[in-house]
């Protein structure tokens, strides 16, 4: 059980108390039967309880991430009988954090030994990083180390960060059974490999700075893998050795070192579930992801992310959902260059998906190289009245599982084709009158299960004439352009946000997303004139009013 964490804080305040209260703890007298009169009504429960509740206490106050962590430290220093409790109470010594500063002095890891002592034979959690890089007193960790190190056999989970081979070269073969479940390594510097044996068989393993010719471990039992830094074919090597993975997460990947004469051998991954696959930047092309998904087939992928600066490699994706021929359910594509064409043909394979995200930000491809995505947006509505069917067969339903769309665009998108994503056809006529409340209900059609749309619209700095946040200033030359263009549109967009999430936000001048209801309403009354009187009637605009009243009555 994970009882007791210690943070700098609580590191700290034992220093100073600690060595005398440990004495005091050792003579401290047994408790005598019958009532005591002087005792107060904790003290008089059975020391199980009391241990039962420090342990509740301990676990409480751990989860605070915000505050110092004292734990057990702070019990003992209430009298000497908590002490006592709190000393001999194995399960609030199992969590270690210990950070690792330039003022750290030796009586400080003296103090991290001895929690760890006290932890009697329970199963440990450890976390010991340094925030500074490699530090020159890096030596007086030694004996941590080596009572970690000896306690590896019961250690459940082991966090290592910004410390040097001074350190790690001291780690050894775990003797024995192991309970090591999840492992997280990020050295500052490593010359030498971090060597665990073949009994270390995490099931979560988190690596960032360290090349997999570095790690031995046992990599049998893995089902989670979390990587930052490294080459493709060290991602290849690491499937290959975990035939158990579930989920892979690979940040910031590197083209390959170099491949041997043959290439890269096709690999089958029967239990892979969950891939993210995130290119670095400074990478000059995305060879790393398009050699990937060729030579990987995947038959149960069900969640997919791939990141990249560069033009999104489709052909090699496309194949890819092919020959993996899995019902994948969440797709999410960031700012990779990809054109409507090749974004239909992926939907056109993917009928099972349930969530999809585009995201092309400011700070990814720019508006002159990812192209409009209006042609796959048109392909997407079902709306007759703006509806391409050159496009599509009107029988056609791209996506029609669909249950999440988020789109984050730097082009300017077309407001009134969002009910045609769910509906087929307007609900209102030209007066307002809800055509559902008249004609009998018709089968479901579209998309039903369609439960949220957010769009953001980025603008670019050529573009920002728009107003902050407090929609403070009046002028329509302060209103950015591409909003929503008719009372007609802006009527079925607010009755859809009544039946579905809808967030629709334009970025405004200092980069903070704004509504794009509230700004259409300003601007179509000064384009358009009063709002007719069914939309006036509706919640949304008497919430606006509402809304805007307040804030006249607070300035």
């Amino acid at each position: 059980m994970d009882s007791a964490k210690n943070g700098q804080g609580g590191m700290l305040e034992a220093e100073k108390t600690s060595p005398r209260p440990i004495e005091g703890a050792q003579k401290s007298e047994p408790r005598r039967d019958g009532p005591d009169p002087l005792k107060s009504d904790i003290d008089r429960l059975p020391l199980e309880i009391i241990a039962y509740m420090f342990e509740f206490y301990v676990n409480e106050t751990a989860s605070c991430l915000w505050l110092p962590q004292r734990g057990a430290f702070l019990l003992g220093a209430v009298c000497q009988g908590w002490r006592h409790i709190a000393w001999t109470t194995p399960p609030l010594w199992t969590t270690l954090v210990f950070t690792f500063e330039e003022t750290t002095t030796e009586n400080r890891i003296q103090l991290a030994v001895e929690w760890l002592k006290r932890s009697g034979g329970l199963p440990l959690s450890i976390t010991l990083h340094t925030y500074q890089g490699p530090l020159e007193n890096e030596s007086l960790l030694v004996p941590l180390i080596d009572i970690i190190n000896q306690s590896l056999s019961r250690c459940g989970h082991l966090e290592i960060y910004g410390l040097t081979s001074l350190t790690w070269s001291r780690f050894t073969h775990i003797r024995g059974p192991s309970f090591l479940r999840s492992l997280r390594l990020s050295p500052a510097a490593i010359v030498t490999p971090f060597d665990l044996g073949s009994q270390a068989a995490p099931t979560n393993l988190s690596i960032s700075g360290i090349h997999l010719d570095f790690l031995i471990i046992n990599w049998s039992n893995l089902t989670s893998f979390s990587a930052y830094g490294l080459h493709l074919n060290e991602i290849f090597k690491a499937l290959l050795l975990s035939p158990q993975m579930i989920t892979c997460d690979q940040n910031r990947v590197m083209n390959p070192i170099s491949t041997s004469p043959n290439g890269y051998r096709s690999l089958i991954h029967s239990q892979l579930k969950d891939l993210r696959f995130c290119l670095e930047n400074n990478e000059p092309n995305n060879e790393a992801i398009a050699t990937f998904f060729q030579h990987m087939t995947l038959p149960n992928l069900k969640k997919c992310t791939v990141y990249t600066q560069h033009t999104f490699p489709a052909n090699a994706f496309t194949s890819f959902l092919a020959r993996s021929y899995c019902s994948m359910t969440d797709l999410s594509i960031f700012q990779a260059v990809i054109t409507s064409e090749e974004l239909i043909r992926i939907a056109k394979t993917l009928p099972s998906i349930i969530s999809l995200t585009l995201n092309h930000s400011i700070f990814g491809a720019g508006p002159h190289v990812q192209p409009p995505l209006n042609m796959f947006f048109n392909a997407l509505c079902q709306d007759s009245r703006y509806t391409d069917r050159t496009i599509l067969p009107s029988d056609v339903i791209l996506l029609p599982s669909l249950q999440y769309l988020s789109i984050s665009t730097t082009h300017p998108f077309p407001w009134a084709w969002i009910p045609g994503l769910c509906h087929p056809q307007s609900r209102f006529d030209s007066d307002g009158h809800d055509h559902n409340e008249t004609c009998a209900a018709s089968p479901p059609s579209g998309r039903p299960q369609l439960r949220l749309i957010s769009i953001f619209r980025n603008i670019y700095a050529s573009d920002d004439a728009v107003v902050d946040d407090e929609l403070i200033l009046c002028s329509i030359g302060y209103l950015p352009d591409s909003l929503i263009e008719s009372w007609d549109t802006f009527l079925e967009l607010i009755a859809l946000k009544e039946t579905i999430v809808l967030s629709l936000k334009i970025q405004n001048a200092d980069l903070e997303p704004s509504d794009l209801f509230e700004l259409s309403y300003r601007k179509l009354e000064a384009t358009r004139g009063t709002a007719p009187e069914y939309i006036r009637e509706s919640d949304w605009v008497k919430s606006y009013i509402a809304r805007n009243l307040e804030d006249v009555v607070d300035d």
